[in-house]
């Protein structure tokens, strides 16, 4: 079966993935989050990069989620975590992070999109944007037809 989606994304951050039967990740400095039944399951990406100037085999882990109906998948890099902010102008973290993906995954997408964009500029406040932020989430259905 050929896969209808994958995600290729070059840079210092870089995320590869399918989207079929299963998904299959790989990537440096990504994280994947999957919440099921509001319960949160990671996967953490590779610390090697896999583009780059360095020569020689790398060998990289690639990660199988077989998922369910419902589920939601979230590949994120670095950024949004590492974004200075608050009252006391410090890191949004990771928890945070993944606090907030757990209490809006049952939103619709584009009303999670929105919750994400108003969390982190009201966490910013005035401090300015530090690095790239990358979140994709993935609504994953069983048996719709695609493409």
């Amino acid at each position: 079966m050929k896969c209808p989606y994958s995600i290729d994304i070059q840079g210092n951050d870089t995320l590869r993935a399918k989207v079929c039967g299963n998904s299959s990740l790989g990537g440096k400095a990504v994280t994947a989050v999957l919440v099921r039944e509001k319960v949160i399951h990671e996967y953490k990406g590779s610390k090697l990069s896999i583009g780059g100037l360095r020569s020689g085999e790398k060998k990289f882990e690639e990660t199988t989620i077989n998922y369910k109906e419902d589920d939601m998948l979230y590949l994120f890099t670095d950024g949004y975590a590492d974004q200075f902010g608050g009252e006391q102008s410090k890191k949004f973290t990771y928890k945070r992070l993944k606090e907030l993906l757990l209490s809006i995954h049952r939103l619709r997408t584009n009303e999670q999109k929105v919750k994400l964009e108003d969390t982190i500029k009201s966490w910013q406040g005035e401090n300015e944007q530090i690095d790239d932020m990358l979140v994709i989430g993935i609504k994953m259905l069983i048996g719709v037809n695609c493409i």
